[in-house]
């Protein structure tokens, strides 16, 4: 589930892996469209996923082309150590470098 915190922050919940991703996915990747993002940054916060794969790794980067084409920045808050120790495996950790909250 894809919630709203306020304006330009948003929450997914549940799970983004190859068995439960479809609605999730489809959500996340209307996000540009549907939200109010303008020129502004849009945080998401995936803290709260309960199980993900490569396929938020994905996910994530193309919402970050997609939101960049709009002239705005995206910025990911939460990532796991695991999906991080993911991207450096497949060798993508400096494409999330720019996106990913230190805090």
């Amino acid at each position: 589930m894809l919630e709203t915190v306020s304006t330009n922050h948003y929450r997914l919940l549940g799970h983004i892996d190859m068995q439960e991703s479809s609605g999730l996915l489809r959500e996340l990747m209307e996000l540009p469209e549907a939200s109010k993002i303008g020129k502004q940054d849009l945080l998401l916060d995936v803290s709260a996923l309960e199980s993900s794969d490569s396929l938020l790794l994905a996910a994530l980067l193309d919402l970050e082309r997609k939101i960049v084409q709009r002239g705005a920045r995206l910025r990911v808050k939460g990532l796991s150590e695991s999906m991080k120790g993911l991207a450096r495996v497949y060798g993508i950790e400096t494409l999330l470098e720019n996106i990913l909250e230190t805090t």
